[in-house]
This record gives C-alpha cells, sequence and structure tokens, in this order.
C-alpha cells in the first residue's frame, strides 16, 4: 500500500507528466462525493497480522492493464481487500460477468456498497469476511490483490485458490499490485510470474497457473 509520502509521490508525479486521465479520475470522485480516501487500522480496529490498511487502486492505469488482458463475457473477477471499492469501480467498466469484493471491515464494505449506489452500479457482491476463510472460489478466472495483507493470510488464501484448482481446473490470472508476498504466489504453487506492467509508483505482476 502506498503511505502518504508515496500519495504524495504519486501525485506529484501526476501533475508533473500531465497525467489528466488519472487527475480527472481523482477528481470526479471528489465532485461525486465517492469516498476513496485512505484508511488506516487503527480507524478499523485490525490486526496488523490480518489486513493492511486500504488505498484506492482503480483508475486509468487499471483500465489500461485490464484492457491489455482483453477481458470478456466469460471471465469473473475477485477482489480480495477491496476496502472501499476503488478497484471494483474499475472492473465494473469491463464486461465480467460477475465481480465480487471480499473485505474484512464491515466499515469499509458500507463505505463500498454506498459508493457503488451513488455511481448506479449494481452487478457488484461484496462479502464481508476474512479473506482465508473465503472458499466458494470456483466460478472467478480472475484473481486481483493491492497488497491487502500480510504473508500468511496470502498463503492462506493462494492455498484456497489450489483447492478450487483442483476441483475445476481452469486457467486462473492473478492481477497483484505492489507485490510483496510474491513468494506466497509462487511456492509450491502452479503459478508462474508471466509479466509487469507499470503504475506510477508500483509495479503490477501478472500471474498465470501452468497447465
Amino acid at each position: 500500500m502506498l503511505d502518504i509520502r508515496g500519495k504524495i509521490k504519486l501525485y506529484l508525479s501526476l501533475l508533473r507528466n500531465r497525467d489528466w486521465r488519472a487527475i480527472n479520475y481523482r477528481l470526479q470522485f471528489l465532485f461525486r462525493q465517492i469516498d476513496l480516501r485512505n484508511v488506516y487500522l487503527e480507524e478499523l480496529n485490525l490486526s496488523p497480522k490480518s489486513a493492511h490498511y486500504y488505498s484506492d487502486s482503480g483508475g486509468p492505469t487499471l483500465e489500461k492493464l485490464l484492457t491489455n488482458l482483453k477481458i470478456s463475457p466469460q471471465d469473473s473477477i475477485i477482489d480480495f481487500g477491496c476496502g472501499k471499492g476503488g478497484a471494483l469501480i474499475t472492473f465494473a467498466n469491463f464486461p465480467f460477468a460477475k465481480i465480487t469484493g471480499i473485505e474484512i471491515s464491515a466499515k469499509l464494505v458500507n463505505i463500498a456498497q454506498r459508493n457503488l449506489r451513488k455511481l448506479w452500479i449494481d452487478n457488484i457482491d461484496i462479502i464481508c469476511c476474512n479473506a482465508k476463510e473465503f472458499t466458494a472460489l470456483n466460478e472467478y478466472n480472475y484473481v486481483y490483490f493491492f497488497s491487502p495483507f500480510p504473508y500468511p493470510v496470502m498463503q492462506a488464501v493462494i492455498e484456497n485458490i489450489k483447492k478450487s484448482l483442483s476441483k475445476n481446473p481452469r486457467r486462473i490470472t492473478i492481477i497483484y499490485l505492489n507485490p510483496e508476498c510474491h513468494d506466497a504466489v509462487v511456492t509450491d504453487s502452479p503459478f508462474v510470474k508471466q509479466r509487469e506492467f507499470d503504475h506510477p509508483s508500483l509495479k503490477y505482476y501478472i500471474y498465470i497457473n501452468s497447465e
């Protein structure tokens, strides 16, 4: 996740590079009173053993990545640690058959649902639960992470995805922004890092399971 210093660096970079699409993205949500501001664990009464703080990762950079991946109506995506729904809002611009967010904080789920209502988006499900306890994964072939939780939780989630693959063999694409737990994704796993995409201050890693 981006800290305050990282956020300042990001905005300065957007201005310096005249990234008007990204600036417009942030301004339109400000005017429409869409709440995508950072939220820290102390405000949520969450332990750093179970979650990281929320920061928005939606917008033009994610749109460009998804366009490159050629999303189709046969694809479904799940966002682990969806927070206030920034990435979910971007996913809604693509023809996913199903979009689901998983979030441990009921407070963030409520904010995300309010954001979606304000934007008249009604095709997204948000489930409030601990990510490592969510196992209904068989219908998803895309998984999204923005550094949502620490290594042990990521290990558990990847293990659940592996179990889903054994029940329903298919190609799964993992999109991982700021891949702090890269080793948890690839260790004793069918997932292999295939590509990288640039982000103004971080990196996206794209993993696909070997078939």
